[in-house]
């Protein structure tokens, strides 16, 4: 008898802390119930996206394969619903609502466990799907159609071979200003990120070539572009800020030098640049395109080293651009490196005098505006 009492003493204790579980899960569960409906009324795209709300929960309750562990807990925690156990108690008459409610729950448990399933299943809408943007600018049939006009209509060949610009006669045709502006602005509104290498250094070349003559027409200098200063102890324009590209304002020495000469060829960028003077190398008659990039560039520095503005031969030397002073560490370093890199684009003629007579004795520039001769 005394064994009898005990275990139904022992009965009744875990029947009591079972009715206890029981109680602290229906209060769980309730403050659950909230979240269990968000959870049903949640589109796949918003579990995929949810952020974590929680440490250890990457990617809130659905995900692609991350917090599933997570999911899985938040659905069932709580104490076992023994469903059959409470039945016999309601049946020695209890109320038989907390049986219903506690079916309810499960099922409502269950249902958002499957649903949680699918959403982690689901394929990503099409919209979700990571890709180029829409608009790519290496996508237009010619972004620099309108550059090239003006080139054509603009640039002249001089009686020795060397393209000056006519910005006055731009400076004259309201028009073809406006169209100017249309041609810089729409470089503005293109992301270079989304373009090629060769399409981006394209983009950079033209944008510095056409802001360059945007700003000697509207500022109208007398003789060269350093008469342009924004303050007095400027050398000239270069470190004004005169284009926005994807939100960041730009000068030219930005352009020419944090970001040409930074992710470029830096000895070839110097051909590809025009700083609106007569020393410097030519602006070309078409825009720059990644399509042909490398021949144009190889045809702008044989160009330049070939014409007595690059290279003239001595008796006493090289007379060379003062370029190839400025930024001799673009051209290998030294006097050496600057005469290899010559020889490399030297005609055959003009190779043969170098290395009969391979040092520099001097270094010229001119200044004045490459604009036609009167």
């Amino acid at each position: 008898m005394a064994a009898q009492i005990d275990r139904d003493d022992l009965h009744l204790a875990a029947e009591r802390r079972q009715q206890a579980a029981v109680g602290r899960g229906i209060k769980s569960v309730g403050v659950r119930e909230d979240q269990d409906r968000r959870a049903l009324a949640c589109p796949a795209v918003t579990c995929q996206s949810a952020p974590a709300d929680r440490k250890g929960d990457a990617g809130g309750l659905c995900g692609t394969g991350v917090g599933h562990g997570r999911l899985a807990s938040s659905i069932w925690a709580g104490p076992d619903l023994d469903i059959e156990r409470v039945a016999a108690r309601n049946r020695r008459g209890g109320p038989d609502r907390t049986l219903k409610y506690l079916r309810e729950t499960q099922r409502m448990r269950l249902l958002i466990a499957v649903l949680g399933l699918a959403c982690l299943t689901a394929p990503i809408p099409a919209y979700a799907q990571p890709g180029p943007p829409p608009d790519r600018a290496s996508d237009r049939a010619d972004l620099h159609a309108g550059w090239a006009r003006l080139l054509t209509l603009y640039l002249r060949e001089d009686a020795q071979g060397a393209n000056r610009f006519d910005y006055q006669a731009l400076r004259e045709t309201q028009a073809d200003r406006e169209a100017l502006d249309a041609y810089i602005a729409g470089l503005e509104a293109i992301d270079p990120d989304t373009l090629s290498r060769d399409e981006a250094f394209a983009f950079w070349a033209n944008l510095y070539n056409a802001v360059t003559v945007r700003l000697i027409v509207e500022e109208d200098p007398q003789d060269s572009i350093r008469e342009i200063r924004p303050h007095l102890f400027a050398a000239g324009p270069w470190g004004m800020e005169l284009v926005t590209v994807a939100g960041q304002a730009l000068s030219l020495d930005a352009i020419e030098h944090d970001i040409m000469r930074e992710r470029y060829e830096a000895a070839l960028v110097h051909y590809a640049v025009n700083c609106a003077s007569i020393s410097c190398p030519d602006l070309q008659p078409e825009p720059w395109r990644g399509e042909t990039l490398d021949a144009d560039l190889d045809e702008a520095a044989r160009g330049y080293i070939n014409d007595p503005r690059g290279v003239t031969v001595t008796g006493q030397g090289l007379r060379v651009s003062r370029i190839y002073r400025w930024y001799r560490e673009d051209f290998g370093g030294d006097e050496a490196g600057v005469i290899d890199h010559l020889l490399d684009y030297a005609r055959p003629e003009l190779a043969a005098r170098i290395r009969s007579n391979p040092q520099i004795s001097g270094h010229a520039y001119d200044w004045s505006l490459n604009r036609p001769e009167d």
